[in-house]
């Protein structure tokens, strides 16, 4: 086996199904069914696919838990307070 396969075969043994992920979730108290992470997954564009076979790799992994930080919202506190002036006008 060249260097590169040998690198590869290391990359494919870091593959992940969405069934483990879940499962390694739950492990630590997370609660998520495999149809919503597929989905989310799918949104974000953070998976492979071979077939209809779904597998992740941990940059994959990475990206849905990155896109499942919430969005920080607009609020009355951080807008700037107009004046009485402009807001007639």
């Amino acid at each position: 086996m060249t260097p590169r396969q040998d690198g590869e075969m290391r990359e494919i043994e870091s593959a992940i199904t969405p069934e483990q992920l879940v499962a390694k979730f739950a492990k630590a108290g997370i609660s998520i069914s495999e149809r919503t992470l597929r989905e989310r997954a799918r949104q974000v564009g953070a998976y492979r696919l071979i077939g209809k076979t779904m597998f992740l790799m941990p940059e994959d992994v990475e990206k849905i838990i990155e896109a499942a930080k919430p969005m920080p919202r607009k609020s009355a506190l951080t807008e700037p307070k107009r004046s009485a002036r402009k807001r007639m006008s």
